[in-house]
């Protein structure tokens, strides 16, 4: 198992982004595959189980910085 796990890991690592970066990115295909075949929006974001904020914000993102905007970061403050 942890062979597996590690693989996984080199293969992130090659791509320079980690399943977070693709998980959201599909979630985000998938909203707009939804919203394009007619889907409303409120029930898209509920089936997907993300607020809109966060899907708006994901979308900069990717608009942004690539896939790379999507990994994780932190919020916490530099200086207190």
């Amino acid at each position: 198992m942890t062979s597996r796990k590690n693989e996984a890991f080199q293969i992130a690592a090659e791509k320079n982004y980690t399943s977070i970066g693709e998980m959201r990115l599909d979630l985000i295909k998938n909203y707009d595959n939804l919203i394009k075949s007619g889907g409303s929006q409120p029930a898209t974001l509920k089936a997907l189980k993300i607020s809109s904020r966060t899907i708006y914000r994901w979308k900069e993102l990717l608009r942004k910085e690539g896939i790379l905007g999507l990994e994780t970061y932190s919020t916490r403050p530099n200086r207190i």
